[in-house]
């Protein structure tokens, strides 16, 4: 069976609880009123997760997938455009590389979708991390996936 990266993507928001993550009451409300649920954590735990950056990564990862998800899945868009929309998602926010390593970081995901002589699965991925987290630095305004536009052309974008 042919697989896409956005299966590993997918397991790994499956892993992590990224459902229950983004179905919780302050994400859920920040998300109606496009606020940012950090901020309405009061301030004795906001500076507290300011201590662990990593937390915020992983809180952003779990946000992106599930607007992907939210925005492809009622168009029934294939998996290869969704990995393509949160690869810009992830450009335009600076984080992609981040992303990647927390994924590339889960033995069970990885171990679960690629073979031990895969290119995820070696020490080879991490210096291409290295090298996509030189994008970081690159102001991208990417605009935002395109699954939610009416009718267009299956060429036109995501």
């Amino acid at each position: 069976r042919k697989r896409c990266a956005w299966d590993v993507i997918a397991a790994y928001f499956a892993f992590q609880g990224g459902l229950e993550f983004n179905s919780s009451p302050l994400e859920t409300i920040s998300r109606s009123f496009a606020l940012d649920s950090d901020a309405l954590l009061q301030p004795a735990v906001a500076e507290a997760e300011a201590r662990h950056a990593g937390l915020k990564v992983v809180k952003r990862f779990m946000r992106a997938v599930y607007d992907v998800n939210h925005t492809h899945d009622p168009l029934r868009r294939p998996k290869a455009k969704k990995f393509a929309a949160l690869v810009c998602v992830g450009l335009a926010a600076g984080e992609l590389h981040d992303w990647l390593h927390l994924v590339a970081l889960c033995d069970d995901v990885v171990t679960a979708h690629y073979l031990p002589q895969a290119f995820m699965r070696t020490l080879q991925f991490a210096p291409a991390l290295r090298e996509l987290a030189t994008l970081a630095a690159l102001p991208f305004r990417l605009p935002k996936p395109r699954a939610a536009v009416g009718k267009y052309s299956s060429k036109d974008g995501f």
